[in-house]
């Protein structure tokens, strides 16, 4: 069995599922028409939905670990201490009581 969750900061909905495929998604019956932000691990499943569609990181952080540990990448684990440090700003921004970076903050951590 899938366990299935779709939340936002005020509700989440669990759902049991024997697939974890797009049967699943469609018996849940959330994602065929929510018109938001489905922020998930990218699993070709997802994308046949007509929500706008945004990465999770922390998955990106698990496959570039694994990119270090196998591949001993090291662009890899520069890319982690990046997601990470802008994960720290932006939480620090929230707690500050800012919607969004500095405009000097954004360019830095683009380059």
């Amino acid at each position: 069995m899938w366990l299935h969750v779709a939340c936002n900061p005020e509700l989440t909905a669990y759902f049991l599922h024997e697939k974890r495929g797009q049967d699943a998604m469609n018996a849940m019956d959330i994602l065929p028409t929510y018109p938001g932000i489905s922020v998930h691990d990218g699993l070709r499943s997802y994308a046949s939905y007509p929500s706008t569609h945004a990465l999770c990181n922390a998955h990106h952080l698990r496959e570039l670990r694994f990119i270090v540990e196998r591949y001993d990448q090291v662009w890899a684990s520069d890319m982690m201490t990046l997601l990470i440090d802008m994960k720290h700003q932006v939480e620090a921004a929230k707690r500050d009581g800012h919607l969004e970076l500095t405009s000097t903050q954004r360019p830095a951590l683009e380059r």
